[in-house]
């Protein structure tokens, strides 16, 4: 199937029929004897001491994309719904480093978007992987963000900002329930998409394939590194709070702005100058909306969602205190 048409395909997938597919694909570079699949999780024993993870579902599980464009020249992909790069991004990401040749550890999980729940079921078990240097999930929005969670190894931060990324904030991801658990550092790398859990999301190849390459280097090491443990180490249940974190409207919760009553996915959480959280539905956030360039995180701010400006934590942590955009 020429490539074009493969990541069509992937994108179209329901999550269990990604799981199938999952499967079937690392059974072309691993043993039997390798591949562990459950249904909460896959995952297969590589020959190199590092774990990739992605995760299977995406916030259209119930209405996949039918249709997917893509533009040659920006070299762009989106869907009109909703594209699900978040995660199918990361998926596509370690189909091609295997492809490559390389057989690092591969995770996939279940569920990521309702709360970790494939994560929650692997990390409440031993770490399957012997001698496991460190885990990279692909699952971040942008081009060169790496975060770390729980994870407060400098060692380690400085080793994967060396590979051109930079360190950012994030909520979760998968690793922020396996690392505390298994006590082994990890990361979450930039995978080119953006606007995820809205119809405008869009994935940039070119920041996709610049993350596979820089993570293909990384696996190339000839001395791949140990890296001391530093951070909580236990197992968040993250089940009850997680749709805060992930900014979905609770049931009954309408627009801030026309009241519209929102369900679902139809509408997106944004942080209030208070550190509150205050929802809009997708017509209204264009305009009331932003999304700030340094963590990826939505926030109100009446510019709406072309400004530059920072949210409120980060203005914090750069030392801001008002909406200027940070100046380097």
């Amino acid at each position: 199937m020429e490539k074009g048409r493969y990541f069509e395909y992937i994108f179209s997938l329901s999550q269990t029929k990604m799981k199938q597919l999952a499967a079937k694909e690392l059974t072309k570079y691993f043993s039997e004897d390798k591949i562990v699949e459950t249904k909460d999780y896959i995952y297969a024993i590589g020959d190199i001491p590092i774990a990739l993870i992605a995760h299977l579902d995406t916030v259209w599980e119930d209405s996949p994309p039918k249709y997917t464009f893509f533009d040659p020249f920006k070299n762009v992909m989106w869907a009109p719904n909703g594209l699900g790069a978040d995660d199918r991004a990361g998926v596509l990401a370690i189909f091609e480093i295997l492809g490559a040749g390389l057989r690092p550890s591969v995770i996939f999980t279940t569920n990521e978007e309702i709360g970790g729940l494939g994560a929650e079921a692997l990390a409440s078990n031993p770490c399957p992987f012997e001698d496991l240097r460190y885990m990279i999930e692909l699952d971040r929005r942008g081009k060169n963000d790496c975060v770390f969670y729980d994870c407060e190894s400098k060692d380690f931060q400085k080793y994967i900002e060396s590979f051109g990324f930079d360190t950012a904030i994030g909520s979760f991801s998968d690793i922020s329930m396996l690392c505390g658990s298994w006590e082994i550092c990890g990361v979450n790398l930039s995978i080119g998409y953006y606007n995820e859990h809205t119809p405008r999301e869009i994935l940039f190849l070119n920041s996709m394939y610049t993350t596979i390459s820089r993570v293909i280097k990384m696996l190339k090491v000839k001395e791949i590194p140990e890296f001391v443990w530093e951070g909580v180490s236990y197992i968040p249940h993250f089940t009850d709070w997680y749709n805060f974190l992930k900014k979905t409207p609770p049931e009954h919760t309408a627009c801030k702005h026309c009241l519209k009553h929102l369900v679902d996915q139809e509408g997106v959480g944004a942080m209030t100058e208070h550190g509150g959280i205050a929802y809009y539905c997708f017509d209204c956030m264009t305009h009331f909306v932003s999304y700030c360039p340094r963590c990826g995180e939505p926030f109100e701010n009446s510019e709406g969602i072309a400004s530059d400006k920072f949210c409120p934590d980060c203005r914090i942590i750069m030392g801001g205190d008002t909406y200027d955009t940070f100046k380097f």
